[in-house]
């Protein structure tokens, strides 16, 4: 596990990690890795947030004014992730445990991340006064990528062959039903 994004910059183009196994389309990457195409399954992004503290969520905009956190290292989507670079107040720190205790203690208004990952933390961590905004922030497809430094690259084809096959015999989808629930 990488702790900073941009020590996970130096690694991909240094070819010191060969592979993303989860990354969603973004632009920084486009040039230091090689993302497999197609993606081999489609993420939604969620907010969550404190049980006693809920707010009205249309769409990005009110979220304006609030303070969200998500894990360090956690990608938000390209369309979004420039959106809260320019308006929003989203702290990246942590682990997913510490950003949702973070939230409990009311010391932020909302996380957000990967659904997912946000329900696999609920339940893990037992936490019941947090719950999701009925609204998903978008959705986003997620792709391997091998660092185009690591000799793993020239693995591509075989990885879009078997991730093709995977998604004909659902088999992502089954895995998360299997290991988190509620996966939609």
């Amino acid at each position: 596990v990488v702790q900073q994004e941009r020590d996970l910059e130096f690694l991909l183009r240094s070819g010191r990690v060969d592979m993303l196994v989860a990354t969603y389309d973004i632009p920084r990457y486009e040039k230091i890795t090689r993302k497999v195409l197609p993606p081999y399954f489609e993420d939604t992004l969620a907010i969550v947030t404190p049980a006693d503290r809920t707010f009205a969520f249309r769409d990005w905009h009110d979220l304006m004014g609030k303070n969200g956190i998500t894990p360090q290292n956690n990608q938000l989507g390209r369309e979004f992730q420039e959106f809260a670079r320019e308006y929003l107040a989203i702290d990246a720190e942590g682990n997913l445990r510490m950003a949702l205790r973070k939230l409990e203690l009311n010391q932020y208004d909302y996380a957000v991340g990967s659904a997912q990952m946000l329900k696999d933390g609920l339940r893990r961590f037992d936490n019941q006064k947090l719950h999701f905004l009925p609204s998903l922030i978008s959705t986003e497809d997620v792709y391997f990528g091998f660092s185009e430094a690591s000799p793993c690259k020239a693995y591509t084809a075989y990885f879009r062959n078997r991730i093709e096959q995977l998604a004909r015999e659902r088999v992502v989808f089954a895995l998360l039903q299997h290991h988190i629930s509620d996966a939609d």
